[in-house]
């Protein structure tokens, strides 16, 4: 059991990237009540070791636009100054980050879902295929063939997680996907606390993200 005295993380980090220009990002989602601004300091949960935001941006348009902050429920994309810590739970109090060592509280299940199908629909075993795989790198994310209806769900932690994993089918597998509403909205609960961020580098290409 998750131990009761456990503070919720303020800013969740859940998956790394590797762009061509500005080198390793993190993508990230801030928490209830929290507002997170460029220049602010953030720490590790367990060893407080600190995590400097140097930039933070959104992508509009395929491009990304740098903000000056990001608020609660928002998913954005954020340069360091610098940094080696893996961990996935980060809070603004270096207090509050020693004391939550181990297993934390955090809702790192699925809020938004897609139907996807290839363009091609030979594609379809391929991106089935492909899909699994990703899925291993990234445990926020849900993918999954629903077998009363036939759909291919796909489920992230917002609009820029679903968008990314996407990018990679097209530019990694050369898989064009189309996307709608699924007939049924799956029911996630989750399996485990997060403890460290899994490092997953790649390159988007033909786009700024």
């Amino acid at each position: 059991d998750i131990a009761s005295d456990k503070k919720i993380p303020d800013v969740y980090s859940f998956k790394y990237i590797a762009h061509q220009e500005l080198g390793r990002l993190r993508l990230v989602k801030v928490n209830k009540d929290i507002t997170l601004k460029k220049d602010t300091d953030l720490y590790s949960a367990g060893s407080g070791e600190k995590i400097s935001i140097d930039k933070i941006y959104m992508p509009f348009g395929g491009l990304l636009e740098e903000e000056n902050e990001i608020k609660e429920g928002q998913i954005a994309i954020v340069q360091e100054k610098f940094s080696t810590s893996p961990s996935s739970a980060l809070y603004l109090d270096v207090d509050d980050a020693k004391k939550n060592e181990g297993c934390y509280a955090v809702n790192q299940h699925p809020i938004i879902f897609l139907r996807i199908e290839p363009e091609n629909p030979e594609d379809r075993e391929k991106m089935i295929n492909a899909g699994n795989f990703l899925l291993q790198e990234d445990s926020t994310l849900f993918f999954k063939e629903e077998p009363d209806t036939g759909e291919i769900i796909l489920g992230g932690m917002g609009e820029l997680h679903l968008e990314i994993f996407r990018d990679r089918l097209e530019h990694s597998y050369k898989i064009k996907t189309l996307a709608g509403k699924p007939a049924v909205i799956p029911k996630v609960i989750p399996k485990k606390c997060v403890t460290k961020t899994e490092e997953s580098f790649f390159t988007i290409q033909d786009k700024e993200i």
